[in-house]
């Protein structure tokens, strides 16, 4: 299932490739820029990433195909920030998310869709809000073959629960993810991928018997400012995936997340693998 919140890679004007059997190239320069990058660790199933730059920042349309021509998502920024809509796909190239940003803040009403096309959820912001501002207003609307559920409303990020379908509730419910994989699915699945490890390492029982509890509690909250202290681990791991990615990757401020989310986070990446 290739699907979820996300962010990716952008393109424009002159045009440069990476053939699939290559190593890792280096960008120099992003002026006026488009890069069409194929994995190179995975050349058969990887996907294909393709990035706009214009004047040193990325603009434009940013999209992910797999070589079977499936898109997995698609982006679209002006001057490096998140500017009007991305789509997420399902294979087959069916919908299964639209979001819309306003100059990188959220914006508009978010749709989640099933594989039949059904609509999952609805997310509409009542003010433009920043991804790591938890005091959002809006409301949120859940589904089951676009019959309603129940709604979500938010003030201020303190929520209010309305229950249209009673029946449908208590089946959702009782059937809910844990909090973990919530958080897991809305933080991490943008960068950190079933099949490729390309913007970060797989997610599993490998990261955490290699790496202590506190360590990964520390670079999830601020991978970026775990690497300026000078942490040799986090150097480490910043040095292997900067060299996939022209120089240009850093993990992303996650410090809005608690520490018991975080610790929730880990549980079910222990679990689920």
């Amino acid at each position: 299932m290739k699907l979820l919140f996300i962010s990716v890679v952008v393109f424009f004007i002159s045009f440069f490739s990476v053939h699939p059997s290559s190593s890792t190239t280096l960008i120099n320069s992003r002026n006026d820029t488009t890069i069409t990058r194929i994995n190179s660790r995975d050349s058969i199933h990887g996907p294909k990433y393709v990035t706009n730059y214009q004047n040193g920042k990325l603009n434009g349309k940013s999209y992910q195909i797999l070589p079977d021509g499936d898109t997995i998502v698609t982006f679209n920024y002006k001057d490096d920030s998140l500017d009007g809509e991305s789509i997420n796909y399902y294979s087959k190239n069916r919908i299964g998310a639209i979001s819309y940003y306003d100059n990188g803040y959220q914006v508009g009403t978010w749709k989640v869709f099933d594989t039949s096309g059904n609509i999952i959820s609805t997310k509409t912001f009542a003010t433009k809000c920043n991804r790591y501002n938890r005091a959002w207003s809006g409301e949120t609307k859940f589904y089951k073959k676009d019959t309603l559920i129940y709604t979500n409303t938010v003030v201020d990020g303190n929520s209010t629960i309305t229950v249209q379908n009673a029946v449908l509730y208590a089946a959702l419910k009782t059937a809910e993810p844990s909090y973990g994989e919530q958080l897991y699915q809305a933080n991490c699945t943008m960068c950190h991928f079933k099949t490729t490890e390309e913007f970060g390492p797989f997610l599993n029982k490998h990261i955490i018997a290699v790496h202590k509890k506190d360590w990964l509690i520390k670079f999830i909250e601020n991978g970026n400012d775990l690497y300026l202290s000078g942490d040799p681990t986090a150097i480490k791991v910043y040095e292997q995936f900067r060299a996939k990615n022209y120089g240009n990757i850093k993990h992303p401020d996650l410090s809005y997340l608690k520490k018991t989310d975080i610790e929730d986070i880990l549980e079910y990446i222990n679990k689920k693998s």
